[in-house]
C-alpha cells in the first residue's frame, strides 16, 4: 500500500510538471514554425526575384483559423512579360499553416514603440481551402493598440482581412521594422483573452529589420518594448 501510495504521489508530480510545460512547448513550437514560414518567404522572394507576402488571418467569423493560419503569397508575372505589371497576379506559395492548439498571433504584442506603425492589414478575397485569390484590394496600416489589460481587441477585422508582412523582390523587409509576437491565450467571441496575470510571459516573438533578418525577443521586458 505504502509502495502503491508513493508511486501515485510521484505520478502525479510528473503529471503536474508536464501540463505546466504544455504551453511553453507549443509556444516555443509555434515560434519556431512561425520564423521558419518568414525565412522561407524571405528565401522565397530571392530566389523568384518575386514580392513576398506572409499573411496571417484575420476572420473572427472562421475560429478555426482565426489569428492562428498563416501562409505566404508572391506576386507572379503570369505572361513572363517583366515590363508589364499589369497581368501580374498573387499566388499562394504554401499551403498554410496553423500555429499550434491555444496559441495565437497576437496583434496587440505585435505593433512597434505603443504605436499601431509597421504592422499592416490587407483586403483579401483569398480561399484557404482551395488556395485561390479573387480581387485583392490595398493594404493599409493597422488600427490594433498594444495591450492594456489582458486581452487583445482586434480592431481590423472582418471577412477577407489578413495581417501582412512584405519582403521585397531582393529579400529585403519592406518597413524598416517589424514585430512578429504569438501568445498562449484564449477566443472568446472574437477576442484573444489571456487568462495569466502577465501575458507577455506566455509571449514569444521577434522583431524583423529592414535587411530581413530576425531578431529574437529573450524575454518578456523586450517584447513589451522597455
Amino acid at each position: 500500500m505504502v509502495v502503491i501510495l508513493i508511486i501515485g504521489i510521484l505520478s502525479g508530480i510528473v503529471l503536474t510538471a508536464m501540463g505546466g510545460g504544455n504551453e511553453e512547448g507549443s509556444l516555443d513550437g509555434g515560434i519556431s514554425q512561425t520564423r521558419s514560414l518568414f525565412s522561407l518567404a524571405r528565401s522565397g522572394a530571392i530566389a523568384r526575384k518575386a514580392t513576398m507576402r506572409v499573411i496571417i488571418h484575420a476572420d473572427p467569423s472562421d475560429t478555426e483559423r482565426y489569428l492562428r493560419y498563416f501562409n505566404i503569397v508572391y506576386l507572379a508575372d503570369v505572361n513572363n512579360t517583366p515590363n508589364n505589371t499589369n497581368d501580374d497576379e498573387w499566388l499562394a506559395y504554401t499551403q498554410g499553416e496553423f500555429l499550434p492548439d491555444g496559441v495565437y498571433f497576437c496583434p496587440a504584442m505585435s505593433v512597434q514603440d505603443g504605436t499601431d506603425k509597421n504592422l499592416n492589414v490587407w483586403d483579401l478575397a483569398f480561399n484557404p481551402t482551395t488556395i485561390e485569390f479573387s480581387s485583392p484590394g490595398s493594404v493599409t496600416e493597422s488600427g490594433a493598440s498594444r495591450l492594456s489589460g489582458n486581452t487583445d481587441t482586434v480592431t481590423d477585422k472582418g471577412a477577407n482581412t489578413w495581417f501582412v508582412y512584405q519582403f521585397n523582390t531582393n529579400g529585403t523587409f519592406a518597413d524598416p521594422i517589424g514585430r512578429v509576437v504569438i501568445a498562449s491565450g484564449l477566443l472568446v467571441n472574437d477576442e484573444l483573452v489571456f487568462p495569466q496575470e502577465d501575458p507577455y510571459q506566455l509571449a514569444r516573438g521577434f522583431a524583423l529589420f529592414r535587411s530581413g533578418k530576425p531578431m529574437f525577443f529573450q524575454d518578456a521586458e523586450q517584447i513589451k518594448g522597455n
